[in-house]
């Protein structure tokens, strides 16, 4: 092998290795983003659940009498939070594989195929 070769080889390992630390730059930065995201959905979630609890406690309070109603508005209570519960680790690895899937095509040298095409053409 030339020097010229071998420059070129370790120019090409460096240009892979800075790539590839673009890219895992890239991941953590999409990976912070979406644990604020999902935190905040979390946050939310919580929120509307307590207001959803505070709401059935009171519509005990009043109906202390009626017993069925009581357990009826905790069952409506505690029945959106465990369907928003079930869809989000489903929502959550799609949004990611959709970010990690996507990449650049690769670029392809013409020049390649013209020389060969010269080199075997008895013209």
């Amino acid at each position: 092998m030339s020097k010229k070769e071998v420059k070129a080889i370790k120019s090409e390992i460096k240009a892979r290795k800075e790539k590839v630390a673009k890219q895992k730059e890239k991941i953590a930065k999409l990976k912070k983003t979406l644990v604020k995201k999902l935190e905040k959905k979390a946050a939310s979630k919580s929120d509307s659940k307590g207001a959803v609890e505070k709401a059935a406690k009171s519509n005990k309070a009043s109906q202390s009498s009626d017993v069925d109603s009581a357990v009826k508005s905790d069952q409506v209570a505690q029945s959106p939070a465990t369907d928003s519960t079930e869809q989000s680790p489903d929502v959550t690895p799609k949004s990611a594989a959709k970010k990690t899937t996507k990449s650049k095509p690769k670029k392809r040298s013409t020049t390649k195929k013209a020389e060969t095409k010269k080199d075997t053409d008895p013209s």
